[in-house]
Order: C-alpha cells, then structure tokens, then sequence
C-alpha cells in the first residue's frame, strides 16, 4: 500500500485499525547511520567541478580589474551554494529518516518506508523468512538483515545513497537486539 505523505494521517489509522487484529510487540522509527557507512558522497560533483573550472578560467583571464574582483567574489559565493546544496539534501534525508518506520507484531513485520514523499507500507510474513542476523553495531544502532525464501515485491533503501539494499534491511534500528529477539522467536 502506497500513501502520499500529506495523507499520513492514514498511517495512525492503519496502526490503530491493526492492533484490533493483531498485536504490536515492537514499533521504531529509523536512526540516523554515521556518514562513513556508505563512503557518503553528497552528490554535488557536478556543482564542484563547475565550481573548479570557473576559478581556473577567471584565475586565467584575469589581469586585475574587474576579472580579478569577479574572481575573488565567485568563489565564497559558489562554496555557499554547494554548503547550500549539501545541506538541503541532508535535511530531505532527515524528513525520510522521520517518516521511514517499522512494526513488529505477533504475526509478521510491518514496514513503513518513506521514498520520495510516498509512504510504501508492506509486510513479511514470519514464514517467508528464512534468517535473521544484524550488522556490527555502530554506536547504539544496528541494521538487522532479513533473508526471506522467495524475494520480496519491495525494496529498502540506504540512508546516504538512497540506493537499494540487495536484502530487506531494517535501517540503523535503535532497540535492535530487542527487535531481533522478538523476530527469531517467532520464526523459529
């Protein structure tokens, strides 16, 4: 099920209507992971090199002057607009982050991924999975992989990058060996 973000009212009534069905034993929204996990690029190497041939070729035609003036006022207001940039994309992720969470009750795992101002809300089955391990933890978070039998009809995305994970991940969980206590017990 897919909901636009200015519908998101709909997920607190989903939640609501599914705990007279079913019984919610863990819910977490995601945590922030650390930059380094994913070598993170802020994707501004188009702006940065704009940014590098602009100075060569001001630095190349001037002679003093008004070149020379063009030249020393380009370069802090073009450093300004890739911090710009790179701040903007970081505070979209920030509003993904927010609004990605994910539900564990007594008969499957509820995902609520936010990608591109939707909402995508899908669920495994506790059968469909095969394994369940988490990565090294980072701090107080950790990612928790799930191995399923048969592949999933959606995918999850890293933080950074935004480029999907080959497996189903729960991003940078907080509670995670809680979580994951509560997964292994129900499918084994």
């Amino acid at each position: 099920m897919k909901i636009k973000l200015e519908n998101k009212p709909l997920i607190d009534e989903y939640i609501v209507a599914l705990t007279t069905v079913e019984r919610i034993l863990w819910q977490e929204k995601m945590g922030r992971p650390p930059k380094y996990l994913e070598n993170y690029n802020p994707g501004c190497f188009f702006e940065t090199l704009f940014l590098v041939l602009f100075l060569i070729i001001s630095y190349q035609i001037s002679n003093g002057g008004i070149f020379f003036t063009l030249f020393c006022l380009s370069a802090p207001s073009s450093l300004f607009l890739i911090h710009y940039y790179q701040k903007e994309k970081e505070t979209k992720l920030d509003i993904a982050r927010s609004h990605t969470q994910y539900l564990i009750t007594n008969k499957r795992i509820i995902f609520m991924v936010y990608q591109n101002e939707t909402i995508n809300i899908q669920s495994i089955p506790y059968d469909e999975i095969k394994r369940v391990y988490s990565s090294k933890l980072l701090g107080e978070n950790a990612n928790i992989y799930l191995l399923l039998h048969k592949p999933a009809n959606f995918q999850t995305f890293k933080y950074w990058s935004q480029k999907p994970h080959e497996k189903i991940v729960m991003v940078q969980v907080e509670e995670h060996q809680n979580a994951l206590n509560l997964i292994q017990e129900h499918i084994f």
